[in-house]
Formats: structure tokens, sequence, C-alpha cells
């Protein structure tokens, strides 16, 4: 088996390494000039860790130490012990499930144990894998509008934080009601008036009675006669809530990593319920469509209506199901005890 020191990619320490291969947009043939390089793999948890209940799930390194975006120079390495990995496949998983046929890809073996490679091709994979998949459709297919969403999100908490950020030290909120207004038609998207406006709240409180004017933000509201910098406080931690995608998102006001992504993951489903498996790197044809999705060649409104088409053809797929309703947790356990013996 592998040692830590002859390989490049991570340290396993005691714990030996049995497979290691690309992932990721190398693996499925969408990668572009700018891809950062995504590796997966597996390791055998030593007995010695096992009998004392401190085995590792899994090893993880990134070249990219910084808060910024990986870069096509960056390595995002994973291994899991192959006891949690069976439990991901389990699941579902679909990062486990790629892992699984990432063999059938000429040049995405990095290293592997011989002995575990030839096995990992005679597995019979519609055992470990089930009609769990079915669970996942929906919610890979809400992905790429939920991120798009978030990006409106975070323009709109960004503009008015903008503004509060520029408002006299005792502003209040109706002060900068008229600067904001003029802003959000020109720097915002089509259907910002739902994200951000005014309205009117009755109170009936030991506190205050009457009809007060508000600002809502993102569903977040603010009493007119409140203060500009009250407010700014409490927005700036709103905005700092968002991820990377968002920001990705806030700046086309599309996703168009998470739409590829949504894209494949369920035609990858589709074929998994048709055929029972699945086949490195995708159909060309297929990969180009993606990598022009990924690269935002497409409008919100046809992306949406590809994502529906997709989802369509897998739900279809799944009323017809080859894999089994429940995945074989014998044969996977059988698996597993070979490489202890």
């Amino acid at each position: 088996m592998t040692t830590a020191d002859q390989n490049p990619y991570i340290d396993t320490g005691e714990h030996p390494l049995l497979y290691l291969a690309k992932s990721g947009s190398h693996l499925f043939g969408t990668d572009t000039p700018s891809s950062d390089l995504d590796i997966k793999g597996l390791f055998l948890p030593t007995k010695s860790s096992l009998y004392l209940q401190n085995s590792p799930r899994q090893f993880s390194n990134n070249s990219n130490l910084s808060d910024q975006k990986n870069t096509k120079e960056d390595t995002d390495v994973t291994v899991w012990s192959l006891q949690f990995w069976l439990e991901l496949l389990q699941k579902g998983d679909q990062n486990a499930i790629s892992l699984l046929f990432s063999w059938t890809h000429p040049g995405a073996v990095l290293q592997a144990d011989p002995r575990f490679l030839e096995r990992l091709k005679s597995l019979e994979p519609g055992r470990l894998l089930s009609r769990k998949l079915n669970g996942m459709i929906g919610f890979v297919a809400s992905q790429a509008v939920r991120y798009t969403d978030k990006g409106k999100h975070y323009r709109a908490l960004k503009l008015v934080v903008d503004v509060l950020e520029n408002a006299p030290l005792e502003a209040k909120i109706q002060d900068t009601l008229q600067e904001l207004f003029q802003r959000a038609p020109l720097e915002l998207f089509e259907g910002w008036e739902n994200m951000l406006y005014v309205r009117e709240k009755e109170e009936h409180s030991h506190r205050a009675e009457g009809v007060f004017w508000i600002l809502v933000v993102v569903g977040k509201m603010y009493d007119y006669n409140a203060g500009a910098k009250w407010a700014l406080e409490s927005l700036k931690p709103e905005l700092n809530k968002y991820g990377k995608r968002a920001l990705l998102a806030s700046q086309s006001g599309v996703d168009f990593k998470a739409f590829s992504h949504s894209l494949r993951v369920l035609e990858e489903i589709r074929v998994l319920h048709r055929t029972g498996t699945l086949e490195y790197p995708h159909p060309l044809e297929f990969a180009k469509y993606l990598t022009s999705v990924k690269l935002g060649e497409f409008g919100y409104e046809a992306l949406v209506a590809s994502l529906e088409e997709r989802l369509a053809l897998t739900e279809a797929a799944a009323q017809n199901s080859v894999l089994p309703l429940e995945f074989d947790v014998q044969y996977a356990q059988d698996f597993l005890l070979e490489w202890y013996k």
C-alpha cells in the first residue's frame, strides 16, 4: 500500500492510502483553463486506531491558505476512510458516488494500491447504491435558484449598508430613503421591490400605539425613526453571513456554477436510475454544454427552463429505476473486511 512519504498530495500518517483520483471538473470533463484541481481519495484506518476508537474519518489539504477563491494553481484534496465512504454511499452522497466511478476516466486515477484499484473495478455498483438518490432530486434542482436568490439578497443588503455608511452620524433611517430609492432602480435587479420597500405597521403595546412607517430590508424591519448608524450595525452581520457563492451570484445576478452543478447531478441521477452505473468524463456534447453554463453563456430564464426539463427527465427515470430499494449493507461490510484480513 502507498505510504504517506510517497504521496505528494496529502499525508495520512500511519493510515495506508488506498486510492487517489481527480474529482470535480477535471473528472467530469468540464474543466477550463482557470479550474483548480479537486482530488478525492480513500485510506484504511489502522486496526489500532479502530481498537482505540480514535480512527479518523477524513484528511483534507487545500493549497490555498487565503480567504480568496481557488485558482488554477490550487489543489484541494479530501480523502475519506473506507468506512466513512461506504456510509456516504449508503446515504446517496453524490461526491462519494463520483469517486466510486472515477476509475472509468482514463486519466483520473493519480495513485492507487494496485489490488484496491482492481477490486474497485470489479465491484457491483448496483449493490452500493439505492433509490435514496430520489431524495436528492428536488434538493439539487433548488440549489441554483437558491444561490441566485442569495446573490440578490446580498446585493440589496449591500446597497442599504452603503447608503447607511454614508449617512451623517445623527441621521435617522427616514433621512436616507431618498438616496436609497434613487439608487435602487439603477443598481439592483428586476423585482428588487420585493426585497426593499416601505410599508405601514400597526402597533398596540405598552410602549407604542398607532401606525408607524417602516423600512423592510430582505425581511428585516426598521422603524423610520431609528438611527441610521444603529440600523447599520444590525445589517452588517447579516451581510457577512453570505458565502462566496452568493457573492459571485451578486456580481452577475445568477450563480452559473450552481446551475452547472445542478444540471450535471440531475443527469447523473437520471443515468444511474436507467443503467445503475456511470462513466467519466461525461459525453463530449453534454460536457461542453455544462462548461458553457458555467461560463455564463446562457440567461437565467433559459437555465431555469433547462433545469425544469432535466428534472422531469430524471423524475421519469426514477419511476422505472434499475436500482434496488435498499443499499446492500452485507455486501459493503464484506468488502470492508477484505482489507483487514
